[in-house]
């Protein structure tokens, strides 16, 4: 794998417990970042990246600069990694006309399906303004949307949006005419008490205190 450049990993992940409500419990992002990071070759360390958050809520790696976004639904997550500030998000299908109200005073236009939810979410995360809500207006981004790449309203953002295996987006600055070619690594993974092939073990925090989470049957998609 090239140490640089846009990657995304997506992830199936396995059913975990409920809360009081029934609902899906989520996976700690830091085990989601952990499990990408060991794939994703370090130009300053030998272990690969190790992403740390930062006080903006963004996520970055100390030893070689990287940038990181995580997201996740109860059955699928995506992590992102760039050379500069990136975003994503990923919904789960479901039609919430309210939370798309909402959601229409942040951009200057209508939100009305979750792709146009994750293009909103992403270049929040991208910019560093995920510590707080949008004013009304403030995120660049109008009524007209497709999947593939499109330019935000002011040129400065580049917002990448897919429909499959669920809604999802991402964002980054825009530096040039031309977005970067992105990677997709599609995994599978389940969750086991053996070590991972790699040999690495990820960090406290992790679903169980020995559970080691391990990606496997990765594909990838060059050049979208």
């Amino acid at each position: 794998m090239n140490p640089s450049g846009l990657w995304v990993w997506h992830f199936g992940l396995p059913p975990r417990a409920t809360d009081a409500l029934g609902r899906a419990l989520g996976w700690p992002g830091q085990g989601l970042l952990a499990a990408a990071a060991t794939t994703s070759p370090c130009p300053g360390a030998q272990d690969g990246c190790r992403p740390v958050r930062l006080a903006d809520r963004r996520w970055r790696c100390p030893d070689c600069g990287a940038w990181w976004s995580v997201a996740q639904v109860a059955r699928f997550a995506a992590v992102a990694r760039y050379d500069q500030p990136v975003g994503v998000d990923v919904e789960d299908g479901r039609h919430r006309p309210g939370a798309y109200r909402r959601a229409s005073d942040w951009i200057r236009g209508q939100i009305r399906t979750d792709e146009q939810w994750t293009q909103a979410e992403a270049l929040w995360k991208a910019a560093g303004w995920g510590q707080r809500r949008p004013v009304p207006g403030e995120i660049p981004l109008g009524d007209a949307w497709r999947c593939g790449w499109q330019s935000s309203l002011d040129d400065r953002w580049w917002v990448f949006t897919a429909a499959t295996p669920n809604p999802w987006s991402l964002a980054l600055p825009r530096t040039g005419p031309q977005p970067p070619a992105l990677n997709v690594v599609r995994q599978a993974w389940p969750v086991r008490s053996a070590g991972a092939p790699s040999g690495r073990r990820l960090r406290p925090g992790l679903p169980g205190s020995d559970d080691q989470l391990d990606p496997v049957g990765a594909g990838i998609i060059e050049g979208k």
